[in-house]
């Protein structure tokens, strides 16, 4: 028993260390920025390069205002292991 909690206890900390890098800013690369009021632009960006099997999300680039509404950017970041794919993929996109 006390082999199986050591064996969890090591598991866990290798997972623990791997969220860490993969969440780690630098793994993810900035390809688009729409205004917080239309978003439209990342939007589609995002479900196209998605459709092509391409990691990425958006980002919130803005504060809440006092009122409760968002002010700012989006950004669409990808992965940058598929960053070169995703430029290519992106050039194809019309607006």
């Amino acid at each position: 028993m006390g082999k199986m909690l050591r064996v969890w206890g090591v598991a866990r900390g290798v997972a623990a260390i791997l969220w860490r890098a993969m969440s780690r800013e630098d793994v993810w690369r900035e390809v688009h920025v729409s205004p917080g009021h239309r978003p439209e632009p990342a939007l589609r960006r995002l479900s196209y390069l998605r459709a092509q099997s391409v990691r990425c999300y958006l980002h919130s680039l803005a504060a809440p205002s006092g009122y409760g509404v968002s002010t700012g950017s989006v950004s669409l970041r990808v992965h940058r292991d598929d960053l070169n794919r995703a430029n290519v993929l992106l050039r194809e996109i019309r607006e």
